[in-house]
C-alpha cells in the first residue's frame, strides 16, 4: 500500500537515476516506483521551483502532465474513500482547488469528467494555486496602479 508518511524528497543530478512514483489508480491502493535517468534541469518550471513550499513542506520539483492538458483529481485521505476536495492539476504543475460556488466544472468543460482519486499526501507535494470559484472570479479586487511613469505627463503626452 501507500507509505504512512510522505517520503523525503531528494534532488537527482543530471547523469544520476531519478525515482518516480506512479499512481495509476488510487482505488487499488498500489503505487509503482520506477527509475529513469535524471533529466537536465533546463525547463523554466523546474529551475524556478523552490524545494519547499510556503509552510516549509517539501514540494515536487516536477509534475508530469502533458502540455495543453490537465487532470481532474479528488484528494482522498486513504484507500477506499470516495469523497474529498476536487482539484485541477495543470501542465504548469499547479493544483487549483475547485470552488463550491457556481458551475465551475461545467464552465471548465469537465462536468462529465470522473475525478481520479489521489492521496492527500501526494497532492500536498504539488504547489497549490488560487481556488477556481465563480463567486471569487466575479469579485472586484482593489488594484494599486503604482506611480505614474516619469516619461509621460498627466495628460499622457510624452516629455
Amino acid at each position: 500500500g501507500l507509505p504512512a508518511a510522505v517520503p523525503k524528497l531528494v534532488a537527482a543530478q543530471p547523469g544520476q537515476t531519478a525515482v518516480c512514483a506512479v499512481l495509476a489508480d488510487a482505488s487499488q491502493d498500489t503505487m509503482t516506483v520506477t527509475t529513469h535517468p535524471a533529466a537536465p534541469k533546463t525547463s523554466a518550471r523546474s529551475a524556478s521551483r523552490a524545494p519547499v513550499g510556503p509552510l516549509q513542506t517539501p514540494i515536487a520539483d516536477e509534475v508530469d502532465v502533458p502540455a495543453g492538458h490537465g487532470a481532474l483529481v479528488r484528494a482522498v485521505p486513504g484507500p477506499g474513500v470516495t469523497t474529498g476536495a476536487l482539484y485541477l492539476v495543470t501542465d504548469a504543475g499547479i493544483a487549483y482547488p475547485i470552488g463550491a460556488s457556481g458551475n465551475v466544472l461545467t464552465d471548465l468543460g469537465l462536468a462529465q469528467a470522473t475525478p481520479s482519486p489521489i492521496p492527500q499526501s501526494l497532492l500536498a507535494l504539488i504547489p497549490t494555486g488560487p481556488t477556481l470559484d465563480e463567486q471569487a472570479a466575479l469579485t472586484t479586487q482593489a488594484v494599486n496602479p503604482g506611480p505614474a511613469s516619469p516619461s509621460t505627463s498627466a495628460s499622457g503626452a510624452a516629455r
